[in-house]
């Protein structure tokens, strides 16, 4: 992977071929310790690091934050902790542009409104392929999300592109200093 580096940046950024065409070009890029490498020689950070660490550091202040949201922005993070159920149709993911798939054991039961940190299996959607299968757990899975973005250079979806900007600028520190509006909100809310 080393050695096409530049043909393989030149083409993702160029021609911006879909994932599917990339996925079927370089199937290794898709493995675990390619993303968090890919990022590297995208970006020159240990992505694993760099995103667990500072997730460490945060997440204690993430989580009052987010317990104390009401209104409008409370119902929206209510709603992200609902669960999906899955389906063996490969097709139900074709229209899913960006996603993290969570699957869980039909004799394990759920809780509404709840997140399942270590699921039995957790995938990566990109433009309607699952592109990373077998995962561990949901950060894990979140983490090479944010590093196939780079890898592959796409843009971060619209409903969630203050999350992704988030990942990038505070948790990693990438890219420009000044922060948007709702995320130098949430900064903030992190030094108190």
């Amino acid at each position: 992977m080393d050695m096409t580096l530049s043909l393989r940046r030149k083409d993702v950024v160029i021609n911006k071929p879909p994932v599917s065409q990339i996925l079927q070009r370089w199937p290794a890029l898709f493995r675990e310790s390619q993303v968090y490498q890919e990022f590297n020689r995208v970006v020159g950070k240990n992505l694993k690091q760099e995103f667990y660490g500072s997730l460490d550091r945060h997440c204690p202040q993430l989580i009052q934050i987010f317990r104390s949201k009401r209104g409008l922005a409370g119902q929206i993070l209510s709603d992200l902790l609902q669960q999906a159920k899955a389906s063996d149709d490969g097709d139900s993911y074709q229209h899913v542009p960006v996603g993290i798939l969570s699957l869980e054991n039909e004799d394990v039961a759920l809780q509404p409104l709840s997140i399942h940190l270590h699921p039995s299996s957790v995938g990566i959607i990109l433009e309607g392929n699952v592109v990373m299968d077998n995962l561990d757990n949901i950060p894990q899975a979140m983490c090479l999300l944010f590093g196939l973005t780079y890898a592959l250079h796409l843009g971060y979806p619209k409903c969630m592109g203050n999350t992704f900007l988030f990942i990038q600028q505070v948790l990693l520190g990438l890219g420009k200093k000044e922060l948007k509006g709702k995320i130098l909100a949430v900064t903030n809310q992190l030094t108190m």
